[in-house]
């Protein structure tokens, strides 16, 4: 007589039964990989030139007033609020 383990048929089984546990580790091992501790993503890259900066060149920013994300942000809300630009 064929023991449990033995029969082809019930280690298929026991497999199946495993199945989520081996996919939720797969998933965990998985995330974990695709996470960065990079520093190096912090820091800014150059960005690329838009069409109008090829043409015009860098815009000038004054001295004791300088260019920031929140104030480019601001201007463009202004600058497309159909309010304000008619």
């Amino acid at each position: 007589m064929a023991k449990a383990g033995e029969d082809g048929a019930a280690v298929p089984r026991r497999i199946w039964r495993r199945f989520p546990v081996l996919a939720a580790a797969f998933l965990v091992l998985l995330a974990l990989a695709t996470c960065s501790d990079d520093d190096n993503e912090s820091a800014s890259p150059a960005p690329e030139l838009t069409a109008h900066e090829k043409v015009l060149g860098e815009m000038p920013v004054p001295v004791g007033n300088p260019q920031t994300q929140e104030k480019v942000e601001l201007g463009k809300m202004l600058f497309f609020d159909p309010r304000l630009s008619g």
